[in-house]
This record gives C-alpha cells, sequence and structure tokens, in this order.
C-alpha cells in the first residue's frame, strides 16, 4: 500500500481554518463580480473528493435557486475545489471551503477548462443567513468582511460595482482573534533537510512579461536570500535549475517538484484583473516521518511550491513582487500568517512580511522581527550540551570555547583570529605560513624566490635559502613583457594609452620574431619601444599635467630594459 500523502496548499481561508497562505489586496463582491463568469444562489446537495490524474478534488453539487449573473447550464451545478480525500491520500487546501449537504450559499463561479471553480477560492464564498427581520443576508467574515442583503448583492453582481446597492452592512460576528506571534501552517510541517546541513532547492519554470528574466531570478533570489540569512534559523534555500510550467499544489497536484511559476501559467488562480484578491499561492506537500522540534511534533516537508498571480506586473514593482515572493516561500517553510485581523492592533505582527495583505511599501524581500522569530522557532540552531559552541570541537578538547557561530576552526577549535589557535609557522625556510580563514587550518605555500619577476629564475634551500638567476637565451629577450606594466610606481596614475598599448604590441612582435626567427619583427618592435619612450618623455616634459616623475622614470627603466635585451637580436647596420 502506498503511504498515505497530504497534501497543504496555502491560500486564504473563508470561516474557521487556523491559518491562510497567501498574500492578499482587499476585494469586495463588485471585483469578484467582474471576474465571474457566473453568480448563483442554491443549496448544496452533494459533496464527494475524487482522482484526477495527479488532482485530488472535490466536486460540490449545487441545487440552483437563482442566478444573479451570468447564466449556468440546467437546475444545478457541480463545482470543482482542489483537495479532499480519497482511498490513498488526503489533500487539505485552505482556501477551497468545503460544504455540507443542505448548506445555502452565494457562490461566484468562473470556468477553467471544463470545469467550474470558486472565484479568488474562499473570496468567492458567501454565506446564507436571515436578518432578524428575516431579510436573507450573504455574509462573508474574513479576510475582508462584507455583508449584503440577497437582493443588494443582486444588483451589485449584476453592475459589477460595489457601490451599487450602497455600502456593505456591517458583519454580525466578532473580528478574528488577534495573534499573539507568528504561527505554524496546519499541519505543523517543516523541511528535515537542514537537520542534515543540506540546502532546499526550488527550480523556477518561467519569468513575469513584465520584470523579465533577470529580475524575476533576481526576485526569487533576494526572497531566498531573506530567509537563509537569518543568523538564528539553519534553513538554506537555493534557487536550482528550470523547471517546465505545469500544474501546482494550486490545483492539488504533488510532482515531487518544488517549482515557482510566475503569471500563473496554468489558469490555477484566476484572473486577478484590477490588481486584488489572491496575488500568489505559496505551499507545500507532506512526505513520511515526524519530529519533534522544540517541544513541537512536525511532519515532513517533501515539496513545495509557489504560483504568482496573472497580470501582477501591472500592478507591483520588482519591490512589491520580491515582497510577495517572499510572503509566500515563507509558506512554504511552514509558516502561517502573523495575523489575519484587518485592523490589527499590534504594531509588531502587522508590520510583519507575513502579514495577510501585502504592505507594498518598498520592503522588498527583507523580514521583520516576527518573521525572524517564526523562522527561528521550526529551524532552530541547535546546541550540543557536549559542543556548547557548534564548531565541532567537543567541549573537553576545545581550546576557544566561546568561538562566534559559523567559524571554521582548526583541531583545538579556534578560529583564524583566536589566540588559542595553534601557530601556522612551520619553522621552515622555503615557505609562507599562513592561516585560511575559509577552513581555519594552517596553509604552507612554496615560497616565490623571485618576487614574481619574470626575467629571473629562482630556487630555495631549507638551509641557505632563495638564491636566483637571471633567464638566458630567448626567454631573455621576451621575458621583460611578462612583468606588470605600467610598473607599480605608477599606481594611481593616468599613463599614455599610447606607451601601453606600443609596449604590449613590441612584446607580441617579440614573441613573433623569435618563433619564426624573424629578424624585421624585432626592429619593429624596437621602433614601437622607441615611440614609447618619446611619449613618455613628452608627458613629464609637459607643463600642464605632467606625467609623475616616479611614473616616467619607471616607464623609462623599463623601456630602456626591454630595448636593451632586444639589441643583440636587431640586424648591423
Amino acid at each position: 500500500m502506498r503511504a498515505v500523502r497530504l497534501l497543504v496548499l496555502l491560500v486564504g481561508f473563508l470561516s474557521s481554518l487556523p491559518a491562510a497562505a497567501t498574500v492578499y489586496a482587499p476585494l469586495d463582491a463588485g471585483r469578484l463580480a467582474t471576474e465571474s463568469d457566473a453568480v448563483v444562489v442554491g443549496v448544496v446537495t452533494a459533496d464527494a473528493s475524487r482522482r484526477i490524474g495527479r488532482r485530488v478534488v472535490t466536486e460540490t453539487r449545487v441545487a440552483v435557486e437563482r442566478v444573479l449573473r451570468g447564466a449556468v447550464d440546467g437546475a444545478a451545478v457541480t463545482v470543482t475545489t482542489p483537495g479532499g480525500t480519497v482511498e490513498d491520500a488526503s489533500v487539505v487546501v485552505f482556501g477551497a471551503p468545503r460544504f455540507q449537504p443542505g448548506e445555502p450559499v452565494l457562490l461566484f463561479l468562473r470556468r477553467r477548462a471544463d470545469e467550474l471553480v470558486l472565484t479568488e477560492f474562499g473570496l468567492g464564498v458567501f454565506e446564507l443567513t436571515l436578518d432578524d427581520d428575516g431579510t436573507p443576508l450573504a455574509r462573508r467574515t474574513t479576510p475582508f468582511a462584507e455583508t449584503r442583503t440577497v437582493d443588494a448583492m443582486a444588483l451589485v453582481a449584476e453592475s459589477g460595482d460595489a457601490r451599487a446597492a450602497g455600502t456593505s452592512a456591517a458583519p454580525t460576528v466578532a473580528a478574528p482573534p488577534d495573534a499573539e506571534a507568528f504561527t505554524f501552517l496546519p499541519p505543523v510541517s517543516r523541511w528535515f533537510e537542514p537537520d542534515r546541513d543540506a540546502p532546499v532547492i526550488y527550480l523556477v519554470a518561467n519569468a513575469d512579461p513584465t520584470l523579465g528574466p533577470t529580475n524575476s531570478s533576481q526576485v526569487v533570489d533576494d526572497a531566498l536570500r531573506a530567509w537563509t540569512e537569518v543568523p538564528t534559523a539553519t534553513i538554506t534555500l537555493m534557487r536550482g535549475g528550470s523547471a517546465g510550467t505545469g500544474p501546482s499544489i494550486a490545483s492539488g497536484t504533488c510532482d515531487d517538484r518544488s517549482v515557482i511559476q510566475f503569471d500563473d501559467p496554468e489558469g490555477e488562480l484566476g484572473p486577478i484583473g484590477q490588481c486584488a484578491g489572491v496575488l500568489a499561492m505559496g505551499g507545500f506537500c507532506n512526505g513520511t516521518g515526524t519530529k519533534v522540534v522544540g517541544g513541537t511534533s512536525f511532519q515532513r516537508i517533501s515539496e513545495g511550491d509557489l504560483t504568482l498571480a496573472h497580470g501582477l506586473g501591472a500592478c507591483y514593482s520588482k519591490k512589491g513582487f520580491a515582497e510577495i515572493v517572499t510572503h509566500e516561500i515563507g509558506h512554504t517553510i511552514g509558516l502561517g500568517h502573523s495575523s489575519q485581523n484587518p485592523n490589527e492592533p499590534d504594531p509588531t505582527l502587522r508590520d510583519a512580511t507575513m502579514f495577510f495583505i501585502i504592505h507594498d511599501d518598498g520592503r522588498g524581500a527583507s523580514l521583520r522581527s516576527d518573521d525572524v522569530a517564526g523562522v527561528s522557532a521550526i529551524y532552530p540552531v541547535m546546541v550540543d550540551p557536549n559542543d556548547l559552541d557548534g564548531d565541532g570541537v567537543p567541549n573537553a578538547n576545545d581550546a576557544c570555547p566561546t568561538t562566534p557561530p559559523h567559524t571554521p576552526v582548526d583541531a583545538t577549535g579556534c578560529g583564524c583570529s583566536e589566540a588559542g589557535h595553534v601557530a601556522c609557522d612551520d619553522g621552515l625556510a622555503c615557505t609562507s605560513d599562513a592561516c585560511n580563514a575559509s577552513t581555519g587550518r594552517c596553509v604552507a605555500t612554496p615560497i616565490d624566490c623571485t618576487s614574481g619577476d619574470s626575467c629571473l629564475v629562482g630556487t630555495c634551500d631549507e638551509t641557505t635559502g632563495c638564491a636566483t638567476a637571471t633567464v638566458v637565451g630567448d626567454v631573455a629577450v621576451s621575458c621583460v613583457y611578462g612583468r606588470p606594466f605600467p610598473p607599480a610606481s605608477c599606481g594611481g596614475v593616468r599613463v599614455p594609452g599610447s606607451v601601453i598599448r606600443r609596449f604590449r604590441r613590441a612584446g607580441k612582435l617579440v614573441r613573433i620574431g623569435i618563433q619564426s626567427d624573424n629578424a624585421t619583427r624585432f626592429t619593429s618592435a624596437a621602433k614601437l619601444l622607441a615611440r614609447a619612450h618619446a611619449v613618455v618623455d613628452h608627458a613629464a616634459a609637459r607643463r600642464r599635467r605632467p606625467l609623475a616623475a616616479a611614473c616616467a622614470s619607471a616607464l623609462d627603466a623599463a623601456l630602456d630594459d626591454a630595448t636593451a635585451r632586444l639589441a643583440p637580436r636587431l640586424p648591423a647596420d
């Protein structure tokens, strides 16, 4: 029997679900209507789940009593929502409401392929109740409260204008309770990769048409980096290669790939049109296994997906995109919203990037204190009582027991800059010894007795030290062109470009002359060196901004040396 897999789609919610998992822009019934192909009032008659390929969906049958907008076929409609329970899988999709037979509802619907689906998921469902005087009411309580009479809703649905029937009536239920801090998405889950120092890899399927490929990749990289660089958390997120577009968690599909998709390529979120409603969805699939961290039992996340809505490029700047992606990445690693109260009084929760409404305040890919606390709780830096500074060296053998976190250390547990680090001097005359800060280890590098001079050959003896000799033969003629030019004395000085070009051209001619034994190449090289010499002398003698004397002297010396080495190869006059 195959292991049961639990799929979690992180979208907005309508009623009592404990955590939502998308980022919103405010959306009223008028805007919902303009995105909908039909708005109907009816009663739920049946509700059942089934598998369609890799998808698990629930099909709800609704007997239609009144059509407020558009048209439907027949006296009943079948509404498809992602998620449900079938024989080998339980799929929980937050934001896709579940219905009970006999329940009266007002639904905003759109057509996707051969299915009727809810417009903006849970935002497209209103419960039907009666006012004190018996007047039918359509009511949505969260995340954007809206209550109207059914007749008023009919006017709004027909016109697509929320003002057509006056303002929304006050909701008749209490606002959602304030959160005390960050939340975890149910079922409480986390990636196990950080526990073995492995990164979580996200593939990118495409680019936003307005941002373009470069900026789209940059937005993803910045968002992943924001979560990775929290010093009190161990999770590492990385962008991998590319992937093809396809169905995602947004339609109830797990395919064992973690993929980020721009512009809703499969039409899973629906048209955003007026930059409102569900802006993006991020979620995860659960694999087998559990682990207790900080006293909380977590299921294992095996896949994380993120899908951004179509048309966002007309609504948000690059920084707005970065905030949205950062928020949704937070959902894919297990975090819920800091708060789902539009009137949240706690400034810390309201300011969090994981707040359920986009801020669009220029923050881009950045975290706030509540976000940092949340990711640190799910992926804490573990402290081993036998290795308090976490450097891999047991306390009993650690000469530097207070080494800062993530500092590379040597076998004694000390970093390069710490007083307890072993001495890196190996006592040998022919090596240069130093500590490599990236590894914490000593490195012995053979010394260069020539100090990089290409016209010398060097040897080193552990007893007598360095010895050098000048190169001979053809190498003695060409070696000067391997030295730095302009010389170090010209650092920061603007050397005439013609001097540099002629020197380099002369070197090329010398090498060709040696290879072909062609004396005319040496003659041409000598002429180039002479012209370079003349330019240096002129630059040093000019009244306005003359070439610095030290630089001019060093250039003359280099040109003289090159000319002298070339002289034996020039043809006799």
